[in-house]
């Protein structure tokens, strides 16, 4: 299948998994009435195969709500309400009563249908039905379900049995949605992101056997390294080494934590967190209350682990914690194991045999585009003590959940794949990754995009128990983009004699699954359809260079389909077509015969190689709807369409650009909002009339729960009787996210050249998507007899305000503008009172790691109070700023539309508005009187979106504090030696606004030189000044390096400037009792001034000589307080004059040279 034109968009549903043999199973819904699979949008297929009937609930009965085929419980079910019962004592039960993790083979899943056993490793919304489903639990025993939903209320179910193979006799049905209603009915709140909590209690024991969570709408991306300076992604590592995690796009408010827990053991332990947990429990390094967390002012939050050089190996999963919701917000799982185990993983396709391993990174589409259809496992290095031992291979996906092809009618959690250990090595050859078409099951982004991708391999020792290795390797998505660009249609007209048009190929791999899900194309090929259309070179075989600066080869294949090849040239033979990278190519298309592509649209058909792939994308004649031919102006069974957004809700009024959209709870607008749209479809077949049609919105829109209502359906102004729109709920052939347009009693259908307008009222989505067609399909009922067709395309496109180009007919897409995910700090954020001074708000939009489709900003709305009004604000070119108001509070609008121009402006100023995850210092001035008022102020800001033109709610603040006592403090001279102090000259000068660095020490006696200044930009005279020798790496762990070297002064610091006072402690040699190194142990050594007079305006020079860490990479922070007399004097921290200018970083500084004769 063609890997062009195909869109959709869940967020994540994250199943933390014990992965032991008790599981839970997630259960979709089912098909209205029917007992069957519920139809799944197929891009979102659930992942694995799972076949055993469960039976109902005891005392449950079965009904049909709203189309649905539903449990409800009886009153004789016994369903009540317990007393408050928190998740720390649930997960504490667990303790060591279960074998070791994933590593078993057993696993708690999601599955797609309570009919069946089919993992639903999908995305869930906010009040999405589904259905819950326990397997692997102990035999003939009696279980209740106990409910945690996000909000700290919790519920537990009427009693139920498991049969002799320990299947569960029933299903829950819930809904996400807070407060939970257990009847069961949606929630009431708005909707948030959070984590859900389910145990499974054994009544007999009282043990908890099970447990599985999941997250609801978001999630947040990070990700791992092997180095302090977050150069190196990893997900493999070795004991005795460090493991960093890198967390960006942060809300600035909260407070976070970060924490690793072993999934290879039986209680599952936290076996590490930052800052330290004071509670943990089974599968979890936090509960509610356990950390405070960290604050991250600037959104990143950076942390490392030192591996014991004893860990356990095996999997562990990373958390990130958000201690002020206290919710796990993101998960991902790495891998620990001995040096002496050596892997080699071998991928392989059905068709094409074995390929290359690059990077243990691999490109599949489950079922769809298996371009590797699985891997082989060789390991080696094993110990020698389990030679003979039986061997299983388990394969857990990022969700924590066991992939199996294996399972059975009696065993719904599967068979791991077994072999014997023989001379210290195993050999699982060619296991392919689980996919069933039939029940479009599949695994890896296409499923679970904007979610984790790193998979483990774990080999566990069913003799011992023991888990032997493990192995993380990575699943990519891949996805191309094709256009007409010259000319720019979608709907090219050929003709016998040759048509010459440009096409231009991308990656949209990106935007469909997240950045870092995508996969790079390092080909493309091109051929006909087979219905009488030619492809050519107009020149030749050729080269073209891509946007990057990249040559590619342009060659004719001939053959029956024509086919041109598009690969890159042999000068630069890894070039690949990234997120930002275009290439673009000139074909001829040309028809054999005057009946060729008039009676039915012909297609380009197209297919690309990823990057880390074996196979092409198979052909699809039908997905592909960007190259489309036709010859003559109409066809039969041919129908166009246009979406237009004609009315926003209040308070978002009308779009400003009318095909696209905000999320639900956008700038207020509560969680009732709506649009109002209109689908305008002109029948241009003359065989047909027109009388239903379906409608696929991506994966993430659920119909049944945001149904749309139809307000008009008019003909030439006329309004047409007897339409009306279904769902699934009402027809059981749609999908979970199609709605249906259908012509019912006393309608008369559209006939050939007419138009009809639909006008509907829209409920807000709750997950926003990237532009993508919204596909319709003619006749989806084949009423009459006639055959369904796709609706094409009006043939125009245009641009969204900014961002987005090349839009056509069919496509709309829903924003994000979510001011929690963006930030405002000011740098420096503390500026001296009653003096002149300047400091920037460095406003940054949301990144696509925190949202998948923000929209851009052009225009950032500021509340300033009384005492810190500027006189001036200025920002960079392309900005400008207009004083709304005097105050106080004043009040700014800074925007990138000339003032009093009309917004949106034009594209040539709106290009300049903000893109996601892009950075705009807004600096105020404070250059003449009155000049700021010592105190702590609160600056109010509101963010304008481009494209949707929606106001974020509620406004957000940053803090600026404004102290008589105030110092800068930076490294302005780093690196080389200058010999003893006093020096003859200053160490290395850092460049202007540049983080300073320092590589290996100098000299080996002396160290290397440095010259911290501390200046006092604030009114009162500062006696004291305290400046922290970093014992610890920015990501907290111990600053000493293999070595065993920390920062250590190799002589007494040297104080000078015009702020030094009294010799030893403030000028000159400082005394030994006034310096401290740092400590092995991590502990922080210390620089400490005393009798200082440092007058306003005036610094002191601290120079130093020491031994540096060489752990290349590393952040070590050196901030500093000082200490005033006088009027408001007191002790306040010092601020660098921009991010970073307080610290050192360690960066290699190997050289080689070369001496030739």
């Amino acid at each position: 299948m063609s890997r062009f034109g195909r869109s959709w968009l869940p967020v994540l549903v994250i199943v933390t998994a014990i992965a032991m043999i008790p599981s839970l199973v997630m259960a979709g819904v089912p098909g209205p009435g029917t007992g069957e699979l519920r139809r799944f949008p197929v891009p979102t297929a659930p992942p694995l195969p799972f076949n055993v009937a469960p039976t109902p609930l005891p005392h449950a009965v079965q009904s049909t709500a709203a189309g649905r085929h539903l449990v409800t419980l009886s009153p004789a079910a016994g369903v009540r309400h317990p007393a408050a019962m928190s998740v720390s004592r649930a997960l504490s039960s667990i303790g060591n009563r279960r074998r070791p993790a994933s590593a078993s083979g057993g696993t708690i899943v999601l599955t797609g249908s309570s009919f069946t056993y089919n993992v639903y490793d999908a995305t869930l919304s906010y009040n999405n039905f589904n259905y819950l489903q326990c397997a692997g639990m102990r035999p003939n025993s009696t279980y209740v379900y106990e409910v945690f939903p996000p909000d700290g209320s919790s519920w537990q179910s009427s009693a139920y049995s498991t049969d002799g193979n320990g299947t569960c006799n029933g299903w829950l049905s819930l809904y996400f949605g807070t407060p939970f209603d257990p009847t069961p009915n949606p929630g009431t709140t708005a909707a948030f992101s959070g984590v859900w909590t389910f145990v499974m209690k054994n009544t007999t024991t009282g043990s908890y056997d099970s447990v599985v969570y999941i997250v609801v709408l978001a999630s947040q991306h990070f990700s791992t390294f092997a180095d302090a300076g977050l150069l190196h992604p990893a997900v493999d590592f070795q004991p005795g080494g460090n493991l960093y995690v890198n967390a960006t796009g942060l809300n600035t408010a909260h407070q976070y934590a970060i924490g690793w827990v072993y999934t290879g053991a039986a209680s599952l332990p936290c076996v590490y967190s930052i800052p330290t947990s004071s509670i943990t429990k089974p599968g979890t390094c936090f509960v509610s209350g356990s950390t405070p967390g960290t604050a991250v002012p600037t959104g990143q939050f950076t942390a490392g682990w030192p591996i014991p050089a004893n860990a356990a190996p095996g999997t562990y999963t990373v958390q990130l914690f958000d201690a002020t919701t206290n919710d796990v917000v993101g998960t991902q799982q790495i891998s620990v194991e001995p040096a002496t185990l050596s892997w080699t993983l071998t991928p392989y396709n059905t068709s094409l045999g074995n390929g290359t391993n690059n990077g243990s990174i691999f490109a599949t589409d489950g079922y769809i585009d298996a371009s590797v259809t699985g891997i082989s496992y060789a390991v080696t290095g094993l110990p020698a003590a389990t030679n003979g031992d039986p061997v299983a291979l388990t394969i857990s996906d990022p969700n924590g959940m066991v992939l199996n092809n294996a399972a059975a009618g009696f065993a719904p959690a599967g068979t791991p794949y077994t072999a014997t250990q023989s001379a210290g090595a195993l050999m699982f050859n060619q296991i392919a990754f689980p996919a069933n078409a039939s029940l479009q099951e599949a695994f890896g982004p296409t499923v679970t995009p904007f979610a984790p991708n790193v998979l483990t391999a774990q080999l566990y020792d069913t003799t011992t128990g023991t888990v032997l290795g493990s192995k993380s390797f990575t699943i990519l998505g891949y996805q191309g983009s094709l256009a007409w660009t010259n000319p720019a249609t979608n709907v090219l007209t050929g003709t016998t004699f040759g048509t010459t048009a440009q096409v231009t190929v991308s990656n949209s791999a990106g935007s469909q699954f997240g950045a870092w899900n995508a996969d790079g194309i390092s080909g493309v090929k091109l051929s006909n359809d087979g219905q009488g259309e030619q492809l050519s070179l107009p020149g030749g075989n050729t080269t073209v260079i891509d946007s990057a600066g990249n040559v590619w080869d342009v060659t004719y294949v001939g053959g029956a389909g024509t086919v041109v090849n598009v690969t890159p040239d042999p000068s630069n033979p890894t070039a690949t077509l990234n997120g930002s990278t275009t290439v673009s190519f000139t074909i001829v298309v040309s028809l054999t015969s005057g009946s060729v592509c008039k009676s039915a649209p012909c297609n380009v058909q197209s297919s690309i190689l990823p990057q880390h792939g074996i196979a092409y994308s198979g052909y699809d004649n039908t997905s592909n709807s960007m190259l489309v031919l036709q010859q003559g102006a109409v066809y039969s069974g041919v129908a166009t369409q246009q979406w237009q957004v004609t009315k926003g809700p209040a308070p978002i009024g009308n779009p400003r650009y009318n095909q696209g959209m905000y999320v639900a709870n956008t700038g207020g607008t509560g969680s009732g909002g709506s649009y109002t749209l209109t689908l305008t479809v002109a029948n241009t077949g003359p065989n047909e009339t027109l009388n239903d049609l379906a409608v696929t919105f991506p994966a993430s829109y659920d119909a049944t729960m945001s149904t749309p209502t139809l307000q008009s359906a008019t003909i030439s102004g006329v309004n047409q009787s007897g339409w009306r729109i279904w769902t699934q709920a009402n027809n059981g052939s749609l999908t979970s996210s199609q709605i249906e347009l259908q012509c019912g009693s006393g309608c008369a259908g559209v006939k050939f050249n007419k138009t009809i307008v639909f006008t509907m009222n829209f409920p807000m989505f709750q997950i926003p998507f990237g532009y993508q067609s919204i596909k319709g399909t003619a006749d989806f009922d084949s009423p009459g007899g006639f055959a369904p067709y796709t609706l094409n395309t009006t043939g125009t496109t245009t641009n969204s305000i900014v961002g987005a180009t090349n839009i056509d007919s069919a496509e709309l897409a829903v924003y994000s503008l979510n001011p929690t995910t963006m930030t405002a700090v000011f740098s420096p954020g503390t500026i001296p009172a009653t003096l002149a001074s300047t400091t920037a708000l460095d406003f940054t939009n949301t990144s696509t790691a925190s949202s998948p489709f923000p929209d851009y900003i052009d225009q950032i709305n500021l509340s300033i109070p009384n005492g810190v009004i500027p006189t001036s604000i200025t920002v960079p070119s392309g900005w400008y700023v207009q004083q709304i108001s005097a105050g106080p509070p004043a009040t700014y609008a800074v925007q990138v539309c000339p003032i009093g121009s009309a917004k949106p402006c034009a594209s040539t100023y709106e290009a300049n508005a903000l893109a996601p995850g892009a950075m705009l210092p807004i600096t105020f001035n404070y250059s003449a009187s009155p000049f700021p008022a010592a105190g702590t102020y609160s600056i109010a800001w509101t963010a304008v979106g481009a494209n949707g033109g929606a106001t974020t709610s509620p406004s957000q603040n940053a803090a600026l504090i404004v102290s008589p006592t105030s110092a800068q403090i930076s490294f302005t001279n780093v690196g080389g030696y200058v010999g003893p102090l006093p020096p003859s000259s200053n160490p290395t000068p850092v460049p202007g606004s540049s983080q300073p660095q320092v590589g290996t020490d100098t000299s080996y006696a002396g160290g290397s030189s440095f010259l911290y200044k501390v200046t006092n930009n604030g009114t009162n005279t500062i006696t004291t000044v305290n400046i922290v020798v970093p014992g610890q790496t920015r990501a907290f762990t111990n600053g000493t390096d293999t070595s065993g070297t920390n920062w250590t002064f190799t002589t007494a610091p040297y104080i000078n400037g015009t702020g030094a006072a009294s010799a030893g402690t403030c000028s000159g040699s400082l005394n030994a009792a006034n310096y401290a190194n740092a400590t092995t142990g991590g502990a922080n050594g210390t620089i400490t001034l005393t009798g200082c007079s440092i007058g306003s305006g005036q610094y002191v020079n601290v120079y130093f000589n020491a031994h540096t860490p060489y752990d290349v990479g590393s952040y070590f922070d050196w901030p500093a307080t000082v200490t005033s007399i006088g009027a408001g004097g007191g002790t306040v921290n010092g601020t660098p004059p921009y991010a970073g200018a307080d610290s050192a970083q360690i960066v290699l500084n190997a050289q080689m040279n070369i001496i030739t004769p």
